[in-house]
């Protein structure tokens, strides 16, 4: 297998996050978050990092602060392909970083956009506690949220998350050794 870098984007609560620490597991590649770099940082400040509003506030304020080609070099700090077999990278939410990413890593690169039932993904939202219902439509305008839906046109696959983990495995890994 070819070196390869796998970015998720996917609506709160669909399942990203699980994928992709799977497949790196599966694939022993690296893992990266930039949801964990922003609780990280939002921890170390000393605030609350299992709020979605506060890591919503910070992770805008990083963007502001170093714009978004500062924050993804700051959320890859450390990554080397030449070291590693892989990279997935978890959590990307906003098309500047997704293009900064593919000029980045160019034909290394394939974006994977997870899609979920939606009462299933309100389900999940509501069991992680994450807001109540009516507060949800305010989280997913919030400026880290709103362009996630459009990404789905860059994906080079769609996963249906609905779907068996196992199933969506065997499908990622398919797809990545299709393209070595």
């Amino acid at each position: 297998m070819n070196k390869v870098v796998v970015g998720f984007c996917g609506k709160l609560a669909s399942g990203k996050t699980t994928l992709s620490q799977v497949l790196a597991k599966k694939l022993d590649f690296q893992m990266i978050s930039f949801g964990d770099f922003v609780r990280n940082y939002t921890s170390a400040k000393g605030f609350d990092s299992s709020s979605r509003e506060t890591l919503q506030y910070f992770g805008e304020k990083l963007i502001s602060q170093w714009g978004y080609e500062g924050f993804c070099n700051k959320v890859l700090e450390g990554v080397d392909l030449n070291e590693i077999k892989g990279v997935v990278i978890d959590g990307i939410r906003h098309k500047e970083i997704y293009f900064n990413l593919r000029d980045l890593y160019r034909d290394k690169f394939l974006f994977v956009f997870i899609d979920v039932d939606e009462s299933l993904r309100l389900n999940r939202m509501s069991k992680r506690d994450i807001s109540p219902q009516g507060q949800n439509i305010i989280l997913e305008q919030h400026s880290t949220e709103i362009q996630v839906e459009e990404l789905k046109a860059y994906s080079n696959l769609t996963i249906n998350n609905s779907e068996s983990l196992d199933d969506n495995i065997v499908k990622l890994i398919n797809f990545i050794n299709e393209r070595d």
